[in-house]
């Protein structure tokens, strides 16, 4: 009724994909959200924050899928796009900072991982914290 690239019909698809990842369907919800990606990039653009949430969401089941070096390589694809569009301090950019400190941890860089986490932690910091 609300046609397929719908706002609300691409939100319900990526809730679809979140849930198959939840329970236990990495593969699926990769799957899913690379289905959507191109949808959302045709219904908003590359830059809307719905289409960098989804290629956030593809990196991380890229990850959980067993491919760590493919999944750091689409976090550090993704920064440079949060950054320009989000801001160096949203709470999604500094969430994939710290994204590519874990996976170039599982990527056996225990040394590197340590020195982004020591980098990302006073940006951290300089959040205003919610009370709520």
């Amino acid at each position: 009724m609300l046609g397929a690239d719908h706002p609300d019909t691409l939100t319900t698809r990526s809730n679809i994909a979140g849930s198959s990842g939840a329970c236990g369907e990495a593969r699926a919800a990769l799957q899913l959200f690379q289905a959507l990606l191109p949808d959302q990039v045709a219904r908003a653009r590359a830059d809307h924050p719905d289409t960098l949430t989804t290629r956030s969401n593809i990196a991380h089941w890229t990850g959980q899928c067993g491919e760590a070096r493919a999944a750091l390589r689409l976090f550090q694809a993704l920064l440079p796009d949060q950054v320009r569009v989000l801001g160096a301090d949203h709470p999604d950019t500094l969430t994939t900072r710290s994204n590519i400190a874990h996976w170039t941890g599982q990527c056996g860089e225990a040394r590197a991982a340590l020195q982004l986490n020591q980098a990302l932690l006073p940006d951290q910091g300089k959040r205003p914290v919610n009370p709520c």
